[in-house]
């Protein structure tokens, strides 16, 4: 029983993944959030990763990946407007 429901979360994963990332983030919304590109872009990139749990020392890349896999646009900039 156990295995048959993770079997059927995973077969959702993708899926659900697909819905969500209709918008995905780019290297250009981290430049327009701040998070990189300008002179305290590492210590605002570093504080936004601690705020949503992520290690800090992630390269932009890896960033992308993350806030796209786990995130909504939405989301993320409604946690940018609280940083402020």
């Amino acid at each position: 029983m156990i295995l048959q429901g993770l079997h059927t979360a995973l077969a959702a994963a993708p899926l659900q993944a697909q819905q969500q990332n209709t918008d995905p983030i780019t290297y250009t919304d981290l430049y327009e959030w701040g998070l990189s590109g300008s002179a305290n872009a590492s210590e605002r990139r570093r504080t936004f990763l601690r705020i949503l749990g992520l290690p800090p020392r992630l390269s932009k890349k890896e960033i992308i990946q993350v806030l796209n896999t786990l995130y909504t646009r939405a989301a993320l900039q409604a946690q940018l407007e609280a940083m402020k």
